[in-house]
């Protein structure tokens, strides 16, 4: 009995290491251009809008219809609307933006020190957000993998 314990817990530590494996590899193949779309859009907006545009409120709704245009981001802008006031507002909460912060970081440095445009939405903005991403995905199956082992 001791023994085939101690052979499940090997087996699913290979099972773990082969899904991280699988995951890591397909990130590191597929490019991560269109990360910043559809609702990660939604989500990740308060984050250029407070550290790049300076516009945390959405008081000049122009450069985010400008970054979609630039970056030619398919669909409309449904991931913020005209409140009641007149006024903009995110239709998405902003618990995933404080999960993409420190990527967003990241990928900022890396604009700024790599030449690249430093205005939220460019490729190692893409690139951070993507593999943080899998970093956050690779933590939940460790720790899934923690709780159903004991």
């Amino acid at each position: 009995m001791l023994n085939e314990k101690g052979q499940g817990k090997k087996f699913s530590l290979l099972v773990l290491i082969i899904l991280l494996l699988v995951i890591w590899t397909v990130r590191l193949l597929v490019p991560a251009t269109g990360t910043l779309t559809w609702d990660v859009f939604g989500y990740y907006l308060c984050l250029p809008a407070k550290f790049v545009h300076d516009d945390v409120w959405l008081d000049n709704i122009g450069w985010v219809q400008q970054v979609m245009q630039q970056y030619e981001m398919p669909g409309t802008l449904y991931q913020a609307y005209v409140g009641p006031n007149g006024t903009w507002m995110y239709w998405f909460l902003f618990g995933m933006g404080i999960m993409y912060f420190p990527f967003f970081l990241i990928g900022h440095v890396w604009a700024q020190l790599g030449g690249y445009p430093a205005d939220g939405f460019s490729m190692p903005y893409q690139y951070a957000i993507a593999y943080g991403s899998v970093v956050y995905a690779s933590a939940g199956l460790f720790f899934l993998w923690k709780v159903l082992r004991t």
